[in-house]
């Protein structure tokens, strides 16, 4: 990576973020807002997993030639059926269950409002489990906000570390003693697992023999799982794939309580669509749409569903998939070494990874105490117009050393704009 003159792509900030004058909890929002309105450059944003600007256009053109019915109601509860039927073929060609029958085996359902909503239902649905305890939920830190899904249920949110020097790979023995005490305390309430193996914040990919271990210990414990795949299609090439639901499919599906969600967004560029999938067994997928759907909304975002069905069927769907992973890849490997060639990173600051758009790294030493990494973050927006991501998905507790997080999804002279403008404002890992 090298200096350029690129400029990068437009924020839409007035657009996207509202008025600054209405109350938000969000620090990116503050954030921006606050940042100098005179600094004549373009913010190079780095930090949700978001550009604005990258649907794939094949993806786009289905949107004017939808069926004018999908702009009305549509009553069927797994969603659009046309987008229903193309998902039960995707999820076998995507996940290899060609010996599994969709219907019998497992179901899949659109989630239509993000695969947040769907966990939200799955944690709901699982509370109707009698018990005299408090149910308990058991996913990582770092990771994603599982605790903002489960916490307002009434779940006791138990987190796991994960290592940095084990290259993020959980330890399934300490987690199996984790769900031994959850379940204790449950009492017959539900206690759930969260499995993300292509894992969000860090871009490890979960080591296969453990997630098997992690199935085990759910199996033996009573506990449920949420297959969080956000990012199963977003791999680096040639693999291979940890595919947590395939291994549910094939060795678990009786054996507890899953539920696979899986966006579709993020793997095209098209988060605000909110359009996935979930897959499940048949009973839960049922539960899931026709009670836990029902209490707080109707089948929505038909035509873009419509769009998506189409996009699924096409060649040019597995083109772009296939070339989204190497370009990932691809990014993954040059902004961590301009990390350390330019902005003097040591290597063992920087986890490369082999999964999802991100990449997680220390915060120079020169910032400390709990706010680092926010402080950090506010310096490289003020002084160099770039917004990298919280390396803790804003965990109440940070991590000690402190860490931010780049997304990949970027134009890459967005990278390199990126990367020159941190060296420039002295915001190197040696100041």
């Amino acid at each position: 990576m090298t200096h350029l003159s690129t400029r990068p792509a437009p924020l839409p900030a007035h657009a996207v973020l509202g008025d600054p004058d209405l109350p938000a909890t969000l620090d990116d929002i503050a954030l921006l807002h606050a940042h100098d309105a005179t600094d004549p450059r373009e913010v190079v944003y780095l930090s949700l997993g978001e550009t604005w600007s990258r649907a794939p256009a094949a993806l786009i053109r289905h949107l004017a030639e939808v069926p004018a019915y999908s702009h009305g109601y549509i009553v069927a509860p797994h969603g659009l059926p046309a987008l229903h039927t193309v998902l039960r073929r995707f999820v076998v060609d995507t996940h290899r269950l060609e010996n599994l029958v969709p219907e019998d085996d497992f179901e899949v359902a659109v989630t239509q409002n993000g695969t947040r909503d769907a966990m939200f239902d799955y944690a709901r649905l699982l509370l109707d489990a009698p018990g005299a305890g408090r149910p308990q939920v058991v996913c990582s830190a770092p990771g994603w906000d599982y605790p903002g899904v489960f916490a307002p249920l009434g779940y006791r949110v138990r987190r796991f570390p994960l290592d940095p020097a084990a290259g993020y790979q959980p330890d399934p023995a300490h987690i199996r003693a984790m769900l031994h005490v959850a379940a204790r305390e449950a009492r017959g309430a539900a206690t759930v697992l969260v499995i993300n193996a292509q894992h969000n914040p860090t871009g490890a990919q979960w080591d296969s023999r453990t997630v098997t271990a992690l199935l085990d210990a759910a199996a033996d414990t009573g506990a449920a799982v949420l297959v969080d795949d956000a990012y199963h299609g977003l791999c680096d090439p040639p693999g291979p794939i940890v595919d947590v639901l395939r291994t549910v499919l094939t060795h678990y599906r009786d054996a507890m309580a899953w539920l696979a969600v899986r966006s579709l967004g993020k793997q095209f560029h098209c988060n605000g669509w909110g359009i996935g999938v979930l897959t499940g067994a048949p009973d839960t997928v049922s539960a899931m749409v026709n009670r836990q759907l029902g209490h707080h909304a109707f089948v929505s975002s038909v035509p873009l569903q419509a769009a998506m069905a189409a996009w699924l069927m096409t060649p040019a769907q597995r083109v772009y998939s296939a070339a989204i992973a190497r370009e990932y890849r691809d990014k993954r490997a040059r902004v961590a070494e301009a990390l350390h060639t330019v902005l003097g990173f040591p290597r063992d600051a920087v986890f490369r990874g082999t999964a999802t758009p991100y990449l997680r790294t220390r915060v120079p030493p020169s910032y400390t105490g709990p706010d680092a990494e926010y402080r950090y973050r506010r310096d490289c927006l003020t002084r160099a117009a770039v917004l990298p991501g919280s390396g803790d998905m804003g965990a109440q507790t940070p991590t000690d050393p402190p860490y931010i997080r780049f997304y990949l999804g970027a134009p890459e002279p967005d990278l390199s704009v990126a990367v020159c403008r941190m060296a420039e404002a002295g915001l190197g890992w040696a100041g």
